[in-house]
């Protein structure tokens, strides 16, 4: 799929390639209308007319009467909106190759791939070789935060060259340290822009940093998953687990309204004050009170912060029953250490 302003001429296909970069669309040229109406798709929502997004089973969240935005206002619907509102061919007849095309567990997750008549050299990609970048959080307040998502990038592309080749080429890793920062994204992005081919199985904290930068070179980034608004609009970017950043699931607030009636109704929410967490609490707080629920305090905690005993003591102070943490683990148990202390139990504590 082309997008403007690119010169890459080949798309990976959303449908097939969470993580696995499938590329069987190759040869398929759609305008970036509908690039964007893809992306959009593939965030949870479906595409109206206008080009919008529309969430299946939203409801009202700020009390406008309005529907948000443009679900249902069945209460029971199935979400809750927080929101306010050279080379040719590479000397291969097929892009599989030795170890393609088998089942859903094998280096191509058994999806059938297209024609590599016409697959040239371009961006990232040489006579013998597809470079796939992945940026994620390695350094940072927490380092080594999303390592994972980086290693398990290196293992598939490991998994894929011992069995496949894609066009007679095989993959290579570029591997980018988003820094937990915004800035650190968009580097890493720029760089990918000028050396890969795809980004994939990224993880980053402050994700909005390379949106624009993705968006404008038109990079298919194809996301373990999205943590910003700002990503989930980057009109070349997927999210293999499609989440929507500004929205939660209503079977979360129903369950603990049935099961923990009383604590539901003196809630706390805390979380690690960088943009991505922010959003998720103030998404769930919304959520939670449209829901029935009551949330009497949402406080951010400073990365550099160690001593979580004034916020002990501000839980004490509002009767609070249900506690919720956003943010890594490594300041999840400070918080947790710090109830400890005070003998603070409260019926919940809850993490993302």
């Amino acid at each position: 799929m082309a997008v403007a302003g690119s010169q890459r001429g080949w798309m990976v296909s959303a449908a097939a390639a969470a993580l696995c970069l499938a590329v069987s669309a190759c040869g398929s040229q759609l305008d970036p209308a509908t690039v964007a109406q893809t992306s959009a798709g593939t965030q949870g929502g479906v595409v109206a007319g206008d080009g919008s997004v529309v969430e299946p089973g939203t409801v009202d969240t700020d009390g406008d009467g309005t529907v948000d935005p443009g679900g249902s206002t069945d209460p029971g619907a199935g979400s809750v909106d927080g929101s306010d509102g050279g080379g040719d061919d590479g000397g291969s007849d097929s892009p599989g190759g030795t170890g393609a095309g088998g089942d859903e567990n094998s280096a191509d997750g058994g999806v059938k791939a297209g024609s590599c008549d016409g697959f040239k050299n371009q961006t990232g990609i040489t006579d013998d070789k597809i470079v796939v970048a992945n940026a994620s959080d390695i350094s940072g307040p927490v380092p080594g935060l999303f390592q994972a998502a980086q290693d398990a990038a290196k293992a598939f592309v490991a998994y894929y060259n011992s069995t496949t080749k894609l066009c007679g080429r095989s993959l290579e890793l570029l591997a980018l340290d988003s820094r937990s920062d915004a800035g650190g994204d968009q580097q890493a992005y720029t760089r990918a822009c000028s050396e890969a081919f795809a980004v994939i199985g990224s993880v980053s904290s402050q994700d909005q940093g390379g949106a624009n930068t993705a968006a404008q070179c038109g990079l298919p980034d194809i996301r373990a998953f999205v943590t910003t608004p700002d990503r989930s609009e980057c009109a070349s970017c997927y999210s293999a687990y499609t989440i929507t950043p500004k929205s939660i699931a209503a079977s979360l607030p129903k369950y603990y309204l049935a099961k923990e009636k009383e604590a539901s109704q003196h809630v706390a929410i805390f979380y690690v004050n960088v943009p991505a967490a922010a959003i998720n609490a103030e998404a769930f707080a919304g959520g939670f009170e449209r829901a029935g629920m009551n949330v009497d305090v949402l406080q951010g905690i400073d990365t550099g912060e160690f001593n979580y005993s004034p916020y002990v003591q501000q839980m004490k102070e509002n009767d609070i029953d249900f506690v919720q943490y956003f943010g890594p683990y490594q300041f999840a148990v400070r918080l947790l250490q710090a109830m400890q202390q005070q003998s603070f139990k409260p019926a919940v504590y809850l993490e993302d």
